[in-house]
């Protein structure tokens, strides 16, 4: 007389920020890629160990669960980084987020007419720490930069009253009120390295396969 081995149900879960765009994937005691998925994963395995991956920002997190009984288990996701200044990225920090705010409901240009519509920008590094060691002449982040109209003439450059700074502190912020239309941001520096942009080998964000 035999006996079925048991199965159980395992959840796996990215939780904290940006979880939704956590890439996950599950090994076997083999180290066969047996499901993966953005967030959450929901499986149902023989007992036995498996191997754990979560890929998020450029950082990879492994974890190993050994799985007897059904089981909900979850991984932080690691701090992240982003252009974006808001609550619980690890790169907003007051003295960006307060200016930020500030600025985005103020123009800088002088231009105080309500009609039409609103281009607000804002450039800062990762904290002060980082535009010490990235820039320590403090040079503007307005340099070679410029908005063009639909004619690609140049309405303004980042630079001179146009503009909010703290050179020191590491941000710019640009906020003007133009007509509607096309308007172009328009760079003239440094050029970017070869290998920036290159993908990273993840499925798109809406796909999901697994057993």
């Amino acid at each position: 007389m035999t006996s079925e081995t048991p199965t159980y149900k395992l959840t796996v879960s990215a939780v904290g920020v940006m979880s939704d765009f956590a890439h996950l994937t599950v090994y076997n005691g083999f180290l066969e890629d047996i499901a993966r998925g953005y967030e959450q994963l929901n499986l149902v395995l023989k007992p036995g160990l498996y191997s754990i991956t979560l890929k998020l920002d450029g950082n990879i997190i492994k974890e190993h669960v050994r799985l007897t009984q059904d089981m909900d288990f979850q991984i932080p996701t690691p701090p992240v980084y982003a252009s974006l200044v808001a609550d619980k990225f690890k790169s907003s920090h007051e003295y960006y987020a307060t200016n930020a705010h500030k600025y985005s409901l103020e123009t800088t240009t002088g231009n105080a007419s309500e009609e039409g519509g609103a281009i607000f920008l804002f450039f800062r590094y990762t904290d002060v720490e980082k535009r010490r060691e990235l820039n320590n002449e403090q040079q503007s982040l307005g340099q070679g930069f410029s908005l063009l109209d639909a004619g690609r003439q140049v309405i303004y450059t980042l630079e001179g009253n146009n503009i909010r700074e703290d050179t020191d502190a590491g941000w710019l912020s640009f906020h003007a009120v133009l007509p509607a239309g096309t308007y172009y941001l328009h760079y003239t520096g440094h050029q970017c390295k070869n290998d920036i942009g290159e993908e990273q080998h993840l499925p798109a964000r809406n796909t999901y396969s697994g057993i």
